[in-house]
């Protein structure tokens, strides 16, 4: 299973919060937990969903890199429109997403407070609910067996019941990391869809196409707390090769071939340490055999800003 896969998974956990995530509503500390879970889980969650984008965008060149070796025939130029086809109603359905999200997190910014009910205007979930199935009924062409986006459950098929059930009195964490969680389910169609193009083309160009990439949680810290971050191999190479991983020099596990979690605890503030500090961290993969010994190099910038005193 490729690595972007593996990790989207995490999406379907995300749908256990719909039902016992409303525990929510028992008291205070209840109330406090669920939220830092759902705030937990869309940061997770908003990290695979840029590493997926960045691997969308690395097979959509690869397979136009093929296509130009292989002097533009007809049949190779039809896949490429597919795949950038793929690629444009993805971006296309995700931006519709997001624009909905920054919305609220603008009134999370005015709020302060995630724990806050939220209400999403009918109107507007009606609209996506028509492009989230519009998207479905495009991505069937090359994964047959996707579900829809906008049922809930088997009984909760309208776009009504989707937004009453998801974006109806709900904290506004749950709701932000629902967007997150679409998402990810976006993102996991276009890159089967993405897949399936790939085997319609000579594609042994492509996965020679391999480069180290980092998606970091965030790009800032807190002296004394975790960066947190992935370290992963832009095409995945086959699983019979023995990879390692280091993150400044020192060994990290792979979670699988071509993926490393990265976890970078920094130390408290000094008296007399500047607000904001510029750092960097190291990761470098190997690979035995393919087809020689080889490693593949990052350097990865971030920044430990000391927190605004309220």
């Amino acid at each position: 299973m490729r690595p972007i896969k593996k990790l989207l998974l995490l999406a379907l956990t995300s749908a256990a919060f719909g039902t016992a995530g409303w525990a929510y509503y028992r008291g205070p500390v209840r109330q406090r937990a669920v939220v830092r879970q759902f705030t937990q889980l869309d940061l997770r969650l908003a990290a695979n969903n840029r590493l997926a984008e960045q691997q969308d965008r690395t097979t959509i060149r690869g397979i136009k890199r093929v296509v130009g070796r292989n002097r533009n025939n007809i049949r190779d130029v039809a896949v490429l429109r597919r795949a950038e086809q793929i690629g444009f109603r993805t971006q296309t359905i995700i931006d519709t997403l997001q624009t909905l999200r920054r919305q609220l997190s603008t009134a999370k910014a005015s709020t302060q407070n995630s724990s806050t009910l939220v209400t999403v205007a009918p109107a507007s979930i009606t609209v996506l609910a028509a492009h989230l199935d519009s998207y479905v009924a495009f991505i069937r062409q090359f994964v047959p067996n996707a579900a829809p986006l906008t049922q809930v459950f088997a009984t909760y098929s309208k776009p009504s019941e989707f937004g009453a059930f998801y974006f109806k009195n709900r904290p506004l964490a749950a709701v932000l990391s629902t967007f997150t969680q679409v998402e990810a389910q976006i993102r996991r169609y276009s890159e089967e869809a993405l897949m399936s193009q790939i085997m319609r083309v000579n594609s042994e160009g492509i996965f020679n196409m391999i480069a180290l990439q980092a998606v970091a949680e965030s790009k800032t810290v807190a002296p004394g707390a975790a960066y947190r971050s992935q370290l992963f191999l832009g095409q995945t190479i086959s699983d019979g090769h023995f990879q390692k991983a280091t993150v400044n020099g020192k060994p990290v596990q792979l979670l699988y071939p071509g993926h490393a979690k990265v976890e970078l605890q920094t130390a408290p503030a000094g008296p007399a340490q500047p607000d904001t500090v510029r750092a960097q961290w190291q990761g470098v993969i190997r690979a035995e055999g393919y087809p020689s010994d080889t490693a593949w190099q990052v350097t990865v910038p971030y920044f430990i800003v000391k927190p605004t005193a309220p």
